[in-house]
């Protein structure tokens, strides 16, 4: 992670779904992370389609 992180490149941790996995990806280095322990997926809050008559 250093080798990356010396390079100024972002890593985003993609699926953390329990603590552990988030605690571990920090002990590591890594600060950005997505999945379902920050948030579960919002398909019910996106618009309804608008489809022309």
């Amino acid at each position: 992670m250093d080798f990356w992180n010396g390079l100024l490149r972002r890593i985003v941790a993609e699926g953390v779904e329990v603590p552990e996995e988030y605690y571990w990806l920090r002990s590591q280095g890594i600060v950005l992370y997505q999945g379902y322990l920050f948030a579960r997926p919002g398909f019910e809050c996106l618009p309804e389609p608008v489809f022309p008559d």
